[in-house]
């Protein structure tokens, strides 16, 4: 009789390895599809339809043009009436488009914004520079949601952070146009500052630079709600597309 053979764990490749940046079904699908299945070319349209959900919420419509062609030219290829020099050529213009988008859409979110108070305190000027900050990054990611779907027509795997990206970008927004721009809530972190300072006595927790450090962790709070949120109405949509229930 042979003796047993050693028992041992089967190594598994990092690339089979599930992230969580989309629905367990779409995640996994892109990695077993093979480039243009049915499969692959069901979840490169509805990465295409959730790269244009955050395209229509992040981008001025000033700006859509270049992006809107790419996600075009991937739902064409999807279908079959695309070539796939076409599709490369669209994602080159959308990556090199990508300073102009953001320079179009900031200026119509400008335009709409009332002004600083003349004299803003150290709070609200800072404040200022992050609702900046979180639009630019809003509209980065809002590009990069449309390269992916571009990229993920030769390479499927890539198509799963599609979602990942719209949500991030969603909550970037809407976190600068909200919660950075609300007096109440630079308020209440100056008042728990104020708080915070007369309990610790310590001069390396002035009562400003504690606020700077609430009103951040009061903004990230408020980041990964809107996340969530946003993934939630994502997953449910992209659930639905696939004929499943939600995973």
């Amino acid at each position: 009789m042979s003796p047993p053979k050693p028992r041992r764990l089967n190594v598994v490749d990092p690339d089979d390895v599930l992230t969580g940046v989309a629905p367990i079904a779409f995640e996994r699908d892109s990695k077993l599809c093979t480039p243009g299945d049915a499969t692959h070319r069901g979840l490169l349209r509805i990465a295409a339809q959730v790269a244009d959900h955050g395209l229509r919420r992040i981008v001025a419509p000033s700006g859509r043009a270049a992006l809107a062609a790419g996600l075009a030219a991937a739902s064409d290829w999807a279908a079959s009436s695309q070539d796939l020099k076409n599709v490369r050529r669209q994602r080159s213009e959308c990556y090199s488009a990508h300073g102009a988008i953001e320079a179009a859409t900031l200026r119509a979110v400008r335009a709409s914004l009332p002004a600083l108070p003349e004299r803003p305190s150290p709070l609200e000027a800072h404040a200022e520079t992050v609702v900046w900050r979180y639009l630019r990054l809003a509209i980065r990611l809002g590009v990069e949601a449309v390269v992916l779907t571009l990229d993920g027509v030769t390479t499927p795997t890539l198509l799963a952070a599609v979602m990942q990206h719209v949500a991030a970008a969603r909550a970037y927004q809407t976190t600068a146009l909200g919660a950075a721009r609300q007096p109440e809530f630079r308020l209440r972190a100056e008042q728990q500052a104020a708080l915070e300072a007369e309990q610790l006595r310590d001069a390396s927790h002035a009562p400003d630079v504690l606020a700077l450090q609430i009103f951040h962790e009061y903004l990230g709070v408020r980041w990964k709600v809107l996340h969530d949120a946003e993934r939630t109405y994502i997953d449910e949509f992209v659930s639905w597309a696939l004929n499943g229930s939600p995973s």
